[in-house]
């Protein structure tokens, strides 16, 4: 089978499941595929700077998270470089939670990543969650810089995802609807089950 080098990058705002999602779905993937997956988490890759400035409740500007960002996608384009540059029989899948939450963050992420690997595809889960469902997570979460009074700036930056991804060549979306209901093994294979076609798998 004939898999192009992929990034599956798992999108939304904060509380909303980006990690744990990733995690969950790491696990279910083949053996084989398994091996050849590298995880990035985005949130490690904020400068110092960033992080004080969300633990003190002052929301990122774009000055904030383009240098971020651009650090994002050179951390998946090192991942997806190993892979020759023509198509192989080993599949090479970079999983990332990033928050993604404009529609020109996303397409720099997949121009910027289609471009530098040649053949390479770019798929953004959005992890919609309804908002009383994300305050409630976000204020039972414990020792994270994001802090629950930021939700409300992450929730106006956030532009629907869905709306652009037919207009960009560049990428793809998938969105999926949890709530705290649901079990991180329930999102995983809702998340496979819609993502698995996608990649042709």
């Amino acid at each position: 089978m004939q898999f192009p080098p992929t990034a599956v990058i798992f999108m939304g705002v904060s509380g909303c499941g980006k990690s744990t999602a990733l995690a969950a779905l790491h696990a279910l993937l083949p053996p084989a595929l398994r091996a050849s997956t590298r995880q990035i988490e985005a949130d490690d890759l904020h400068p110092p700077t960033n992080r004080a400035k969300m633990a003190a409740g002052i929301p990122l500007t774009d000055a904030d998270r383009w240098p971020w960002l651009a650090t994002v996608a050179a951390s998946i384009v090192d991942v997806l470089s190993v892979v020759p540059t023509s198509f192989t029989t080993t599949p090479i899948l970079a999983l990332a939670a990033c928050s993604a939450l404009r529609q020109s963050y996303r397409v720099f992420l997949g121009r910027t990543i289609t471009e530098a690997v040649v053949g390479a595809r770019v798929v953004f889960v959005w992890m919609d969650v309804p908002a009383d469902d994300l305050l409630a997570r976000l204020e039972r979460r414990q020792l994270h810089f994001m802090k629950a009074n930021m939700l409300g700036s992450q929730l106006r930056t956030l532009e629907n995802p869905v709306a652009d991804s037919d207009a960009n060549g560049s990428y793809t979306v998938i969105r999926v609807v949890c709530s705290t209901d649901d079990s991180p093994s329930d999102v995983a294979d809702c998340v496979r089950d819609q993502l698995f076609p996608v990649l042709g798998l």
